[in-house]
């Protein structure tokens, strides 16, 4: 096998196949997306001479093979679905199946330069699986609770009680397992207890807070809130100025800040009530408030993780 010049490869991922190709090679390999199948991928990029590897994000398929490649000894980017489908137009390459996809992959690592992103710890993998689970759970309480507002049947509203009591009673349940099972972790127990510190913020955030965002306390307010989703980006060309929007980032973790920012805005921060009250005199409307706020909330969660202290009677300046 003839050694690529570049060193880059490129993996097309789904549930159970990987399809792989070298930036600058012809061909390519398939294998399966196991721990064997893994194996055989780093000794194929090991011959190829690749050293960095492009993967794209596929909401959690990918996982396995990225450590697996990263403890190999091989840099690994992971690339955003967008990046993708963005430098394929750019390239106006319209033709699309698993293997064109492994070499598009390969040849836009090649030319963003993307960088390799530390893997996240694997602990954080079974919390946030969890929490999943959990959210999951009542969420589907809240659609049945939905559902009975129009059943007006003695019988079938019978069903939906028990079926909403027996959900809640697991939800509980497994919260409680959950954070037993944080407790194995003082650290993050430690991270818990200074984001629940800020008034409005309970438990249920804090401890989403913490799981949904491992890089709590590391990062920027700046990057905290990109990961989030809650960046405000500008639309600007010429004389039209658009409206800010926010995009991207990771929804379960909005979700819950949108949850706790309206109580913590109306009532229980001060800080956050003070914004709130001046971005509405400002004829802000609600979406952009809770927007703002909920970004402001991260960003405190952020700042207390980064000092190790709790949350003090006055604002802190984040």
């Amino acid at each position: 096998m003839t050694q690529s010049s570049t060193g880059i490869g490129g993996i097309d991922i789904a549930k159970d196949k990987l399809d792989v190709a070298v930036h600058g090679m012809p061909g390519g390999i398939a294998v399966e997306n196991d721990a064997a199948g893994w194996q055989r991928l780093a000794q194929f990029f090991a011959q190829a001479g690749v050293v960095k590897v492009g993967v794209e994000a596929t909401g959690g398929y990918e996982r396995g093979v990225v450590r697996y490649l990263q403890r190999a000894g091989f840099c690994v980017a992971v690339l955003q679905p967008n990046q993708v489908r963005a430098f394929a137009k750019m390239r106006l390459q319209h033709a699309k199946n698993d293997r064109i996809d492994a070499r598009l992959i390969a040849a836009c690592t090649h030319v963003l330069e993307a960088r390799a992103r530390a893997p996240r710890e694997e602990r954080f993998d079974e919390l946030a699986d969890h929490l999943t689970f959990i959210e999951q759970i009542e969420a589907d309480a809240a659609r049945i609770k939905t559902r009975l507002e129009h059943i007006s049947d003695r019988r079938r509203r019978g069903i939906y009680e028990r079926m909403i009591k027996s959900l809640e009673a697991r939800a509980k349940a497994e919260r409680l397992l959950l954070m037993k099972h944080l407790a194995d972790h003082p650290d993050l127990v430690r991270r818990v207890e200074l984001v629940s510190s800020i008034p409005g913020c309970g438990d249920k955030t804090a401890l989403a807070i913490v799981i949904r965002m491992p890089e709590l306390g590391q990062i920027s307010r700046e990057e905290a809130a990109s990961l989030a989703g809650l960046a405000p980006f500008e639309h600007q060309s010429g004389k039209h100025k658009g409206k800010t929007h926010i995009g991207g980032g990771r929804a379960p973790l909005r979700r819950a800040l949108y949850k706790a920012v309206l109580p913590a805005a109306s009532f229980w921060n001060p800080a956050l009530v003070a914004l709130s009250e001046r971005l509405k005199s400002r004829g802000k409307g609600h979406p952009c408030t809770q927007i703002a706020c909920a970004r402001k909330l991260l960003i405190f969660a952020n700042t207390l993780v980064r000092r190790g202290t709790p949350w003090e009677a006055r604002p802190i300046a984040a």
